[in-house]
């Protein structure tokens, strides 16, 4: 209990017990008292965190809410606080994590990869660990990316030569009219 509104309490109290104060006076002074009270209570409780529903969820970090109960399955996110009747809410840090988990996607990382990355974080308040296993998966993908490029080029020649075979083909064939059985 705070000492300020009781104490005002208290000398209203007094005052119109003497009679020293008229009935309307004392009716603002509770009004007072009133607006007080609540404001001691409002600077006691912490604000509370904006809840949302799970499709509020889906549509700030531009999935579905399929997607959501998905990756909450797989521990991507925390699992969400039940609301009565069942609703699952959600607050601002899992938005936070769907976005990230949909960067990491757009980097190429497996879900398997992120979790990995999402545990590491989660236990390691310093992100030290965290930080050094996203450079070690990070550069595992750049590998495996040059990999790639230097298959695509290699089969983007291949097509090329076909290509170019195909048409000196059949420049030679409308220019000496062969016959398409010996053309093998």
């Amino acid at each position: 209990m705070c000492y300020k509104y009781v104490d005002l309490y208290v000398s209203v109290t007094f005052l119109y017990a003497r009679n020293w104060i008229t009935d309307e006076a004392f009716l603002q002074r509770i009004g007072k008292l009133k607006i007080l009270r609540r404001r001691v209570k409002e600077a006691k409780t912490p604000p509370k965190q904006q809840r949302i529903g799970i499709g509020e969820l889906a549509r700030r970090a531009s999935v579905t809410p399929r997607t959501v109960r998905y990756y909450e399955q797989l521990g991507l996110i925390d699992k969400a606080s039940r609301e009565p009747y069942a609703k699952r809410t959600y607050d601002h840090r899992d938005v936070y994590s769907l976005r990230l988990i949909q960067k990491a996607k757009l980097l190429g990382l497996s879900l398997a990869d992120i979790k990995e990355l999402n545990d590491i974080f989660r236990q390691d308040p310093t992100e030290t660990r965290g930080v050094q296993k996203s450079i070690e998966v990070l550069t595992s993908r750049l590998h495996k990316l040059k990999t790639q490029m230097q298959e695509l080029e290699a089969a983007y020649a291949t097509v090329s030569k076909e290509i170019e075979r195909l048409k000196n083909l059949l420049h030679k064939r409308s220019s000496s009219e062969i016959e398409p059985s010996k053309v093998r």
